[in-house]
């Protein structure tokens, strides 16, 4: 994973968490402290996830050259 697709995918991910939040606001969704905690959770699991993606994929990437 090069650093290009990292940050993609994480923009990505970005857009869409925010995305998500900002349509079920206006739908009536309940939104309090509980549930933007979840949601702050999820975002920061996926950066999580894709840093140590690509991390390791760095790492892979040097270690055959």
């Amino acid at each position: 994973m090069s650093p290009k697709s990292y940050l993609s995918s994480a923009i990505t991910l970005v857009l869409l968490m925010f995305g998500l939040l900002v349509l079920m606001i206006p739908l009536g969704a309940g939104i309090g402290p509980l549930e933007l905690s979840i949601w702050f959770a999820i975002l920061m699991a996926g950066l999580l996830i894709l840093l140590v993606g690509g991390l390791r994929a760095r790492a892979r990437s040097r270690s055959t050259a």
